[in-house]
């Protein structure tokens, strides 16, 4: 797969004032698929630097991750651009229909899943990769996307 630069709106949640605004930020995107990573603008406390898997035409947070570089990154994106048939190239009307809340619950299972076996592969390479339960690597999401009505 090849991978592009894009300026990525992604949506971002302000829970004091309980509202959320757009922010564009620089991500890459494999292309083809509707999926980019970029930085996680919101990283765990004490957690070491991580991305986040974003849906393009939404801007929706699929999860965040961390994976210690872009390369592992991006076999993960492609890896989770497959779970889809359309690999994620749809809007966002298109994805709340696709994957209510219940069905992105256990999408999010399969995401999981993909995450534990591209670690495993790694420790396989490398064994200084931690343990998953160890503190480090995070997967975290699904997260809960205000617009259209998702609070």
């Amino acid at each position: 797969m090849h991978f592009q630069e894009i300026t990525l709106p992604v949506l971002v949640m302000d829970p004091q004032n309980d509202c959320a605004s757009f922010v564009s930020i620089m991500a890459t995107q494999g292309e083809g698929t509707g999926l980019a990573y970029h930085l996680d603008l919101f990283p765990e406390p004490d957690a070491p630097a991580g991305y986040c898997l974003t849906h393009v035409p939404s801007g929706y947070e699929l999860c965040s991750m961390t994976l210690s570089s872009p390369p592992l990154v991006q076999i993960f994106l492609e890896r989770v651009a497959a779970l889809d048939p359309d690999q994620w190239r749809f809007p966002m009307p298109a994805f709340k229909k696709r994957y209510p809340v219940k069905k992105r619950f256990q999408m999010m299972e399969r995401i999981r899943a993909v995450y534990s076996a591209l670690l495993e592969e790694e420790r396989s390479r490398e064994p200084s990769v931690p343990e998953e339960g160890e503190p480090h690597p995070l997967l975290r999401g699904p997260f809960a996307h205000p617009v259209q009505g998702e609070a």
